[in-house]
């Protein structure tokens, strides 16, 4: 269990979650990276595959 913020769902823990939060700053800020977190893991697994994020994400 990373928290007690919410029932941990694939979504919260590896997306929402206040720790991971902090991780996915941590490592956008380290590598200058521009990005904002899909709603889903699904989408977030999509975007790794496609290389480069979808549409939506690039706005």
């Amino acid at each position: 269990m990373l928290c007690s913020d919410a029932r941990e769902t694939n979504n919260h823990m590896f997306l929402y979650c206040r720790v991971t939060s902090q991780l996915w700053t941590m490592f956008l800020s380290l590598t200058e990276t521009k990005w904002s977190m899909p709603e889903h893991t699904t989408n977030l697994l999509s975007c790794w595959i496609r290389r480069g994020g979808s549409k939506t994400q690039k706005k």
